[in-house]
């Protein structure tokens, strides 16, 4: 079985902390596993994963001649922010699809129903707008509604978008302008769970986020932005809309912006 996330991430700090280089010419032995900390167990089965190299490297090269890359936890493009913010939750690894400089490109998050109102669709397409303008990468989820019109508004404005998809990536085709980023696995397909959890990648890749629009206690745009209030995982900013959702948000520390301010940064960079 692969190391999980969590597990990943510890061996990492014990090595860092033991002053071991991630890409040493010797090999990791049984005691040095115990010494950093390991269980019996676990350091026989990080043995048994080291000695499947020569298949990982097989699936790397599978997976670069369908245009999918790889950057890991300890690679220098990996988003600081996403170490620094997230911690032992960051992922160990996030595969993409497009150009891997956008993952460090200065950014903005767009979170939001996937049913929008006249006034959700503007507030969308303004966040969109604004992070072009910018200068900044929009990072969002590629979902039908708020992400596609905010990511649509950013394009057409000549601005680049970073989307977390929570299903296959290798089914989205290349497009000027955008990476896809997946955490899994490439291959993997859609569920809830993992489109819940793509939320914290988009809320924190940036030092700001803001939401086209909200429903009150429920949805995954909901939990995305109680989550971040809660962790500070950046700043968010809800519309002023007159929505439960957004009123609730404000209340618990978001800051409140009107779609003329946004327009309004929109049209002068």
């Amino acid at each position: 079985m692969p190391l999980s996330g969590r597990e990943f991430r510890a061996l990492d700090e014990r090595m860092r902390e033991a002053g071991v280089p991630a890409d040493g010419d010797r090999e990791l032995t049984f005691d040095d596993l115990t010494e950093l900390g390991c269980s019996r167990e676990l350091a026989a089965r990080i043995l048994r994963l080291l000695g499947r190299e020569e298949l990982l490297w097989q699936q790397v090269w599978k997976w670069r001649r369908a245009g999918v890359d790889a950057v890991t936890w300890r690679s220098g493009d990996y988003p600081v922010r996403l170490r620094q913010r997230l911690g032992s939750d960051a992922p160990p690894v996030l595969f993409l699809r497009g150009d891997r400089r956008l993952l460090t490109g200065r950014a903005v998050g767009l979170a939001g129903s996937r049913d929008l109102t006249d006034l959700g669709t503007r507030y969308a397409a303004a966040i969109g707008r604004m992070a072009a303008a910018k200068g900044c990468v929009l990072a969002s989820g590629n979902a039908r509604g708020a992400d596609q019109t905010g990511q649509e508004a950013c394009l057409a404005a000549g601005g680049s978008v970073v989307a977390f998809v929570p299903g296959r990536l290798t089914a989205l085709p290349p497009r000027p302008g955008v990476l896809y980023v997946s955490e899994g696995g490439p291959n993997l397909g859609f569920t809830a769970e993992r489109a819940l959890r793509r939320n914290r990648l988009i809320h924190c890749l940036g030092p700001w986020t803001f939401l086209a629009q909200v429903r009150h206690g429920r949805g995954g745009t909901w939990n995305g932005a109680c989550h971040n209030l809660e962790h500070h995982l950046s700043h968010l900013y809800v519309p002023e809309d007159g929505s439960p959702g957004a009123a609730a948000l404000a209340a618990m520390g978001a800051k409140s912006i009107s779609l003329r301010r946004l327009q309004e940064a929109a049209e002068h960079p």
